[in-house]
Parts: structure tokens; sequence; C-alpha cells
């Protein structure tokens, strides 16, 4: 499975993803990305994970190999759901996001979410 994160850039420093259980995988992430890199970088993904960068359809659409969109984020309105379904790419948000209480600028709570996302990867991954 490979893996992207197009905005790392948001995570404070020292705050890091930790190993997927798979033994097989690519992971990639990125200071943040425009359009034609998003695209250029995501087409043979199979695992997009979005800390605030917004996915719509024609993204989606370009995406011929995602299995799976991640929204590490409150705003699931970051992700064009419909697109994703046409699609067939499952889509899961964070749990327990709540915009007044979360602080992705604080470490404990930024490596608490990237814990959580690789949780839902390997899910992911043994489930299928």
């Amino acid at each position: 499975m490979n893996i992207v994160v197009p905005d790392s850039q948001l995570l404070p420093s020292g705050v890091e993803f930790p190993p997927l259980a798979a033994n097989k995988f690519g992971w990639q992430q990125f200071l943040g990305l425009d359009r034609e890199d998003l695209k250029e970088r995501c087409w043979r993904s199979h695992c997009v994970v979005t800390l605030n960068t917004p996915l719509d359809a024609e993204l989606i659409n370009s995406m011929a190999k995602l299995e799976l969109l991640i929204i590490a984020n409150a705003d699931a309105s970051l992700v064009d759901v419909q697109a994703a379904e046409t699609n067939n790419v499952s889509v899961c948000q964070v749990p327990d996001l709540d915009s007044a209480q979360f602080d992705l600028n604080n470490p404990q709570q930024a490596q608490q979410l990237c814990n959580t996302v690789v949780n839902m990867i390997d899910h992911y991954m043994q489930a299928k």
C-alpha cells in the first residue's frame, strides 16, 4: 500500500507518524503540495491522509488506485465524500476531533492524532 500525507508541514516539530504494522508499504510525506503536485504525487497512492488539504471530485477522480482517504481534521467537508463513494474509496475521519478542544499545534495532541491515523490504516490493511 502506498500512503501519502500531502500536508505534514502542519505537524509540530518532533511529531511523527509511527511505523505501520504491515511489512510492505510506501509512505511519503510532503510539506505542502499545490494542486498539480498533489495530482502527480497521489495518482498511484492507495491511501491519502489529509490534515487540511481539500480533496475535491477532480482530484479524487485523478487518483486511480485510491482505496482509502483519511480526514485527520474536524472538518469532514475537506473531502468530496460523494466523489469518493462513486470511486469506491473508503473515507474515514479521525474520531473525537472537536475543533474547540483539539489543537494541532499541541505536540501531545498532534502525536495522538498521528498514532490514531496509523491505527486506522493498520486496521484497514488487516481487514483487506
